[in-house]
């Protein structure tokens, strides 16, 4: 497994929850808990001014992010133990890795 190399405390571990109940108010509201077993806690509001189905899928997207981060850094310790100097391994690190680096620098940083 990739060692987490974000700054501790830079975002608060996953799963993250939809608050329905604010989607009434104008607003979709993102929670999360620091630990098992502690409150959860506002980890961010997306606006839902115009009603639109893009808010919606904003506030999924935000939800999502600790498991699509923690996907990215499964997939580079895949990576990291594969030996293998295939053409196909070569031109799938060529293609993705890169990129996947990127958005965790993007995530953490």
């Amino acid at each position: 497994m990739t060692p987490d190399t974000s700054p501790k405390g830079a975002h608060t571990p996953g799963p993250w929850k939809i608050d329905v109940r604010m989607s009434s108010q104008g607003f979709w509201r993102v929670l999360g808990r620091i630990k098992d077993g502690s409150p959860e806690y506002h980890v961010a509001n997306v606006i839902d001014a115009n009603d639109s189905a893009q808010n919606a899928a904003n506030v999924l997207l935000i939800r999502s992010a600790p498991d699509l981060l923690a996907t990215l850094h499964a997939v580079l310790a895949e990576f990291d133990k594969a030996n293998s100097d295939s053409e196909y391994t070569i031109n799938l690190r060529d293609s993705v890795e890169a990129p996947i680096r990127a958005a965790i620098s993007k995530a953490v940083k």
